[in-house]
């Protein structure tokens, strides 16, 4: 499947020179905040030896987005690793990666779904009291 091909370049792309330089892919978020939590993730977990997949389900709609986690085996300990695919035009494209740190997800870019986030509420002013 092209999303497991995809990951497999993503971790090579992981492991060479280029790095996170290379797998960069998320406009919303800054580059430079990117190059620096990649970098500590490579830091902290070296090179990503493997990935096993455990789920791969299509996640959103109307556009294909694909989500696949697994637990992804690294030279200094493994974790799980989530990530979004969307295929479009015949292409595989990063949009979203998640790791586990502990009990805490780190996610990027951070969740928010613009497909799946409730329009805001407006709020009644403070001021405004009639009795």
């Amino acid at each position: 499947m092209a999303v497991l091909e995809a990951t497999g370049k993503l971790r090579d792309d992981f492991n060479s020179d280029a790095g996170c330089d290379a797998i960069y892919a998320f406009p919303s978020y800054p580059k430079e905040r990117w190059l620096a939590d990649c970098a500590q993730l490579h830091s902290d977990m070296g090179s990503w030896r493997s990935f096993r997949p455990r789920t791969i389900a299509r996640c959103a709609m109307p556009e294909t987005f694909i989500c696949l986690d697994g637990d992804a085996a690294f030279t200094k300990g493994d974790r799980i690793l989530e990530l979004t695919w969307l295929l479009q035009d015949g292409r595989v494209r990063l949009v979203a990666i998640a790791w586990q740190d502990g009990r805490q997800w780190i996610r990027i870019p951070p969740s928010r779904d613009r497909q799946q986030d409730t329009p805001p509420v407006p709020e009644k002013s403070r001021t405004d009291k009639r009795g």
